[in-house]
């Protein structure tokens, strides 16, 4: 076995491998340089053609100083790519924005980028994706390797190789120890002994803080921060690190171990954070019962963070005081991080967190450096800033450090190891820290370097995947139902997530070996052909997406009567055509609603509200109209006003607050009232006034509106020359009055800063709205839902403040939370009492009645009702019915009508038998009313009778009822 070291040996960066095992040549990454070495940062791969070429390559993780270099091999080669499902999905995205970073810097410096679009598809296409722990053959057996979790980030493996008669070989790629929030730490597969064991040694001569206790000076930090109104970014590496601090500090705000204050997360970020929701089984079980909870554990509704997609806001969000921002790059060195530093250094209220590795030269380095210092200037990209801010740095590292890479090689009995991944006093004190613990052979090698070994002769592993060709032949999925996993995906993923082929295969059903080149090149002509409800992008033709149109959750059986997606959409294109003003329609499947785009919404709602009412009473869906103007429209037909022979410039202004227009026109030689009629029908068509503004002339639409247009015959013309002079000049309008047509509101804030704003507000009171969300009916408006609408009714002051506040009409929603209620009750009741049924709820009297058996302290009935009041607005009372418990015969019950249409739940009622059958009684008497001589009426517990009489019981325990709650609450 022969190991070429390409790069990332003395080094970090460009990390890549070239390994000869068993006669067969094997690629193990191929990263980039984050700083070139020699002017290179690209690994030493013009020598794989030397050394005869690459038959495959192996991927451990994505970050790029491991995967970036990758379509600069697709160049050339045509071979499988094997690595994780999480890893292709990662890599999607990162190699994608590395592309666009470097188009960027070919604009600006004239640099040619490595690679183009079209290796990048290459890729992807060669990706054949592998789970944990499953042994994979190559070249006809005579290689084998195994991926395991490297605890690294998500996805991160580390390799087994295994070469026929040519030894075993351990390849750990980045590594870590223990757990994180987000990834488990490392469990080491038993009964493998690699020959040769070549692992990082980055944190080489380094022990770690106590992560834990990081932690929360790193939250402490956070809230000192925030008290003083202060903002705090976390520059942090897109995949993993940036993860890590987002679910921190949510937890935090949960616990209120901090203020409540939005959480800004941009750059690359936001798109990984959608792939770490994708894979819960390979996350903590804390993360993954918050992936099954929210969905999307980072963005969910009413959570703390905000996405920054629209990057033109990213100036406003950066000013915003208090807030936390998590934002790539880790090194501040690219990404919008910079930006935000900027924004922050030179004020002592902010704070700059530093949680991960820095490169010597990077502008997170010298941040570092100049806080020693404890002032200076700091370079960020063009822009020099003077730091005035406080900076730290947390041990949150997701390499494992000098004591417990010791520990890895011990739990392997390895007696070799080459270390690489770090510089030169890292590898030379790892490397007596490794003799200490009994390996008799520790390497170093340099870029280029070649190492040759023998095998130590061992078992090999049984094989669990075998390799494409000596697998049986492959079934055709041609029942492949793109609809079905369309819904499986939007229900798992949420929407907008991009996919691989490779990944809707795997999602469809397709076991790892079954995904064969072959088997890729015929879904994607399938995809060509008819790829409903999947889209190819546009530009990146390697990914799909759900149609934003698509809605693919079936009806239940309650549902029979609701539209199909498909029949409702049909139905709103030949109601509304385009000259209509909708151009995009959407769907939600959770509450069955369907959202209009038009141009102008509040006309649309004047003009088609009826129209669309008898839609939801004949389709059964919601259907609201977006109250999001479209701009570009909206400019269109301001700029149709005025007559091209006017020839004169024009500069549109829109208000979306007041609903209004200003067109300023550069000259004017023409009087304006001869387009009162274009202005009238701009506002007709818009429901925006129009001001027209040119020199020394004003021209107000709600003006021009309140005197209608005329037709004027002779007469009327005559003597309105007589009555005024032709020389005589019309007074100017008054500038005053431009705004007198509309009361003045406060400037209304955007709604994820509204929505934090209240939450804010809510935060230490007794109670806080359970849900913040935007409605529409006819104009916007933010809804707030309480466990009841009564309990929302005593913040009325706090809410009319938050109105003027935010700029937005809050309106409470007429709502009762009756489990939520219920269970309030229950656990204010003490044990003691013992509560013989669930309590019950009379929304019209505000009252909660509990059943118990015994009330052993009468004088605590009025402060458990005061209780109950405080929390929910609800009466609380409890009561006790002394009815007699006998057996009766089963015979002597009659059923009511309304329960015979009753359904139950099969596996309910087989499970309500068996304990039936264990204890040769009902789990609990029937409630039953006598109504004349050995005859009883049904009051609860029909499922109870059905269970007995299957069994062939003739009688049954049962509560004969003479006071019902009913009566006792009257």
């Amino acid at each position: 076995m022969k190991v070429h070291f390409l790069g990332g040996s003395d080094e970090v960066g460009a990390s890549s491998l070239f390994v000869e095992i068993a006669n067969h040549r094997i690629l193990v990454d191929c990263g980039i340089r984050m700083k070139d070495r020699e002017g290179e940062i690209l690994p030493k791969i013009n020598i794989i053609d030397e050394l005869g070429g690459v038959e495959t390559v192996l991927l451990t993780h994505a970050h790029l100083d491991h995967s970036g270099g990758l379509p600069v091999i697709y160049q050339k080669y045509n071979v499988p790519l094997y690595l994780t499902a999480p890893t292709l999905a990662i890599i999607s995205i990162m190699l994608l924005d590395a592309l666009k970073v470097m188009e960027m810097e070919k604009t600006k410096e004239d640099e040619i980028p490595l690679y183009t679009l079209q290796e990048v598809e290459k890729v992807i296409a060669a990706a054949r994706p592998i789970p944990f722990g499953v042994t994979t053959e190559l070249f006809g057996g005579d290689v084998r390797f195994t991926f395991y979790s490297a605890s690294h980030i998500l996805g991160a493996a580390f390799i087994i190789i295994e070469g026929k008669d040519d030894g075993v070989l351990m390849i750990s790629g980045d590594i870590s120890y223990v757990d994180q929030v987000s990834i488990p730490g490392l469990v080491i597969p038993p009964k493998i002994k690699p020959d040769l064991v070549i692992i990082e040694s980055t944190y080489g001569g380094r022990v770690h803080a106590d992560r834990n206790e990081q932690i929360e000076k790193l939250v402490e930090q956070t809230g000192e921060v925030l008290k003083r109104s202060g903002s705090i970014l976390f520059p942090s590496f897109a995949v993993g690190r940036a993860q890590e601090i987002i679910l921190i500090l949510s937890d935090a705000i949960e616990k209120k171990k901090i203020p409540l204050v939005p959480i800004l997360v941009d750059g690359l970020v936001k798109n990984i954070c959608q792939v770490y929701s994708s894979y819960p089984d390979l996350m903590t079980p804390w993360l993954k019962k918050r992936i099954r909870k929210y969905g999307n554990p980072f963005f969910y509704d009413d959570g703390p963070t905000i996405p920054i997609w629209e990057y033109k806001k990213r100036e406003v969000y950066a000013k915003m005081r208090p807030s936390i921002i998590v934002s790539s790059s880790g090194m501040l060195s690219g990404g919008p991080s910079p930006l935000y530093a900027q924004e922050l250094a030179g004020d002592k209220r902010n704070f700059i967190a530093i949680t991960g590795y820095q490169d010597e030269e990077s502008p997170g380095r010298k941040l570092q450096q100049l806080a020693q210092e404890g002032k200076g200037m700091l370079q960020l990209g063009e822009k020099s800033v003077s730091l005035e801010c406080g900076v730290g740095t947390y041990s949150l590292s997701a390499h494992a450090d000098t004591e417990q890479l010791g520990n890895i090689i011990q739990s392997f009995g390895a007696k070799r190891v080459a270390l690489v991944h770090g510089d030169h006093g890292a590898r030379e004190f790892l490397s007596f820290a490794m003799e200490e613990k009994g390996v008799k052979e520790v390497f170093q090698p340099v870029l280029g370097e070649e190492l040759v070994f023998n095998k130590r002769g061992r078992k090999r592993t049984k094989s669990v995947l075998a390799e494409t060709e000596n697998t049986p032949k492959i079934k055709k999925h041609t029942d492949l139902n793109l609809v079905e996993l369309a819904e499986e995906l939007l229900y798992k993923d949420g929407v907008n997530r991009p996919y691989t082929i490779q990944e809707i295969m795997v999602a469809g059903g397709y076991s790892y070996e079954e995904i064969t080149e072959q088997e890729i090149e015929r879904i994607r002509k399938m995809f060509a052909i008819n790829s409903y409800p999947f889209k190819q992008d546009k530009k990146k033709k390697f990914l799909y997406r759900i149609v934003p149109q698509f809605y693919g959750t079936k009806s239940s059986p309650e549902q029979v009567g609701v539209w199909e997606q498909n029949k409702l959409a049909n139905r709103i294109q030949e109601i509304f055509p385009e000259k209509s003003g909708i151009y995009r329609h959407s769907f939600d499947s959770a509450s069955k609603t369907m959202t209009l785009f038009f141009c102008f919404p509040k006309k649309a709602w004047e003009v088609y509200g009826e129209i669309i009412k008898a839609i939801e009473e004949e389709s059964l869906w919601k259907i609201q109209i977006s109250p999001t103007v479209h701009q570009e429209s909206l400019i269109q037909e301001a700029n149709k006003v005025i007559p091209e022979s006017w020839q004169t410039e024009k500069k549109v202004s829109l208000y979306m607050q007041e609903e209004k227009v200003i067109l300023s026109l550069s000259k004017n030689p023409f009087s304006l009232e001869e387009i009162q009629a274009e202005i009238a029908e701009f506002q007709n068509r818009t429901g925006f006034t129009l001001e027209v503004i040119s020199k020394g002339n004003t021209m107000l639409a709600g003006q021009l509106l309140a005197a209608p247009v005329k037709q004027e015959n002779a007469i009327q013309k005559e003597k309105k020359t007589e009555e005024k002079p032709i020389a005589q000049k019309p007074e100017p309008v008054k500038q005053p009055e431009l705004l007198s047509f509309k009361a003045k509101q406060s400037k209304q804030m955007e709604i994820n800063q509204a929505f934090f704003t209240i939450k804010k507000r809510f935060m230490y009171e007794p109670h806080q709205p359970l849900k913040t969300s935007l409605r529409n009916e006819g104009t916007p408006y933010i809804e707030l839902i309480f466990v009841t609408n009564q309990l929302g009714e005593r913040y009325q002051e706090a809410i009319s403040g938050l109105e003027k506040e935010t700029g937005w009409q809050l309106r409470i929603k007429k709502h009762c939370d009756q489990f939520r209620i219920k269970e309030i009750a229950k656990s204010l009741i003490p044990k003691d009492w013992e509560l013989l049924k669930e309590p019950a709820v009379y929304l019209n009297d505000l009252n909660i009645v509990a059943c118990v058996k015994n009330i052993i302290k009468p004088e605590s009935l009025e402060e458990l009702d005061r209780q109950l009041y405080d929390q929910t607005a609800f009466h609380l009372k409890i009561v006790t019915l002394q009815n007699p418990i006998m057996e009766i015969r089963i015979d002597s019950i009659k059923v009511p009508n309304y329960m015979k249409n009753y359904v139950f739940n099969e596996e309910k009622l087989e499970k309500l038998k068996q304990a039936y059958a264990k204890s040769a009684k009902s789990p609990s008497p029937i409630e039953v009313r006598r109504i004349g001589n050995d005859q009883y009426l049904l009051i609860d517990g029909l499922k109870r009778i059905i269970a007995a009489k299957s069994l062939g019981y003739t009688t049954i325990s049962a509560q004969i009822v003479e006071k019902t709650l009913g009566d006792l609450l009257q």
